[in-house]
């Protein structure tokens, strides 16, 4: 499984709901929870908060199949690993592209997208993120 996230800065928003909801690139594009309006509310969140990123999108993209009972646990992982305790009540969107991949199988990948900012005024941390994403990528592979 890889795990990828970045960090999209405020203004960046409404071109990331685009590719969220691109059915030219996808053969099925499906919103499994929130919605792509929230990126934008996600935005001025963050810059009432004097916060210069509104949005952490990470993509999933596992080897094989994963059920619902799957991608909600390796969503769970996510949230677990990036909102500390007392940071929750962020929104989450989580989007599920099905589209040819380049060894021909039509497997889908997900996208889930946090606020940074949560209502509050905290923010995500985003120290050693790309040793987080790898190991929540072999704890997940383990798990399933």
């Amino acid at each position: 499984m890889i795990i990828k996230s970045t960090r999209v800065q405020n203004g960046g928003g409404s071109k990331l709901g685009v590719h969220l909801s691109r059915e030219d690139t996808n053969e099925n594009v499906q919103i499994l929870e929130g919605d792509l309006d929230q990126l934008i509310s996600n935005e001025i969140t963050s810059e009432i908060s004097g916060n210069k990123y509104g949005n952490r999108h990470f993509t999933i993209s596992p080897q094989q199949p994963l059920s619902k009972d799957e991608i909600e646990t390796v969503k769970n992982m996510i949230i677990d690993e990036y909102l500390p305790k007392g940071l929750e009540g962020r929104s989450v969107t989580m989007v599920e592209h099905l589209k040819k991949r380049a060894d021909g199988s039509k497997d889908p990948h997900f996208h889930l997208v946090i606020s940074e900012t949560a209502p509050a005024g905290g923010v995500i941390c985003n120290n050693k993120s790309m040793a987080r994403n790898e190991k929540l990528s072999r704890l997940a592979e383990f798990e399933f």
